[in-house]
């Protein structure tokens, strides 16, 4: 249960004192009515979008591992998540940069929110050994960010769901399209440019003959 404080009743009454000077409630009483409905409504948006955002990750994985420079990728631990800030480890095919990068992702809609995420990150994260781990590694590694819209992924990804049913093979790739998978991966390039030009380098190389590809 929520503490009640009498910062959040000041500010409940403001909003209902607003309700009825623009006319959207007659008295207090309705104006109490539809400040608890939106109350409920943000508190419930904030609920779907914390449990997208593990769902999202688990998308944005499937995506990385269709793409064919890409060798594994999966998702962090909740203790790499806390610590690190890494949703998402994915590692290239090929012997010239074995070191594996980390993913931050966000689908927030708030674009304050999304930059004060962005700045705040850190540009390396840490990775635990596991012997269950596809990806196995022990160290610091590039952690770049990356930021979708929720409701063209969670539409895509339901689309994909259904699409797969009728025909097998059906990639997420097509369904996202080429615009969404192409931003991915430049989100991932501009990252990459701060902490580890080679890789960038390499990504890019791997970018041009891929979006030819789509």
């Amino acid at each position: 249960m929520e503490k009640y404080s009498y910062e959040k009743a000041y500010e409940e009454a403001a909003k209902m004192q607003e309700k009825i000077k623009k006319d959207e409630a007659r008295n207090y009483y309705d104006a109490e009515r539809l400040v608890e409905k939106e109350d409920e409504e943000k508190a419930r948006l904030k609920k779907y979008e914390k449990s997208f955002g593990n769902e999202a990750e688990m998308i944005i994985a499937e995506l990385l591992k269709e793409a064919p420079f890409i060798k594994s990728a999966e998702l962090g631990t909740d203790n790499e998540d806390k610590k690190g800030k890494s949703d998402v480890w994915f590692n290239f095919r090929g012997d010239e940069i074995t070191d594996p990068t980390a993913l931050q992702l966000t689908t927030s809609s708030n674009p304050e929110k999304v930059s004060s995420k962005r700045e705040k990150l850190p540009p390396f994260a840490k990775k635990e050994y596991r012997n269950d781990a596809q990806i196995k590694f022990d160290k610091k590694a590039d952690l770049v960010f990356v930021h979708c819209d929720k409701i063209y992924l969670g539409r895509k990804w339901n689309e994909y769901l259904e699409k797969k049913k009728e025909n097998s093979n059906t990639t997420l790739t097509s369904v996202l399209g080429k615009k969404f998978v192409i931003d991915i991966f430049l989100q991932i390039l501009n990252g990459l440019g701060k902490t580890n030009p080679p890789k960038k380098t390499m990504l890019l190389n791997f970018l041009k003959e891929f979006e030819n590809s789509l």
